[in-house]
């Protein structure tokens, strides 16, 4: 039984590196790129990488309404093209704003889980002994509180995003209106 696999489409930047190693096609018949290959095969379907058209701001009005609107928590790209903001602070303005919004947590996530294990670990080692078999006993309570301080962090991370985008969105407000 064959299985559907779907590729997202790519754009043309040369050769096509090979897809897991499948660039046979068919029984003998052998295609030229793993492009070919992937084309050739019949379970194999390209899907179109999904395109958002960007979310275009063009007054001081506009931005301060669509911080206030739940569209600010979108992934859709920001394009600045405010009156009294020249080309290049928009764009720079804009691509801050876009990081910012889009900021996934993941760092912040890491770093939480690792300090939250290193501290139930060491916790453990010292009211237990170093490596003794209470405290290995134990170490899955430590990989508890890091996991645990991983979805804190990832939470903290979005949010602290979320208040940077904020604060450029404050800081572009009061540039345009002075």
């Amino acid at each position: 039984m064959d299985t559907l696999i779907t590729v997202p489409e790519q754009k043309d930047c040369g050769p096509a590196p090979p897809l897991l190693g499948w660039e046979t096609v068919g029984a003998g018949t052998r295609a030229s790129t793993a492009a070919d290959a992937r084309r050739r095969r019949s379970w194999i379907r390209t899907v179109p990488a999904p395109q958002h058209p960007p979310i275009v701001i063009e007054g001081a009005a506009q931005l301060s309404a669509f911080a206030a609107s739940r569209a600010f928590r979108s992934r859709r790209p920001l394009m600045l093209s405010i009156p009294g903001m020249t080309q290049v602070e928009a764009f720079a303005a804009a691509e801050k704003l876009n990081k910012d919004r889009g900021e996934c947590g993941c760092s912040f996530s890491a770093q939480a889980m690792t300090a939250g294990f290193a501290i139930a670990t060491g916790l453990l080692m010292m009211h237990y002994g170093a490596w003794t078999i209470a405290t290995l006993k134990r170490l899955p309570l430590a990989i508890a509180i890091g996991l645990i301080s991983a979805a804190l962090g990832k939470i903290i991370g979005i949010a602290m995003g979320r208040m940077r985008a904020r604060r450029e969105v404050a800081r572009i407000l009061a540039t345009i209106l002075l």
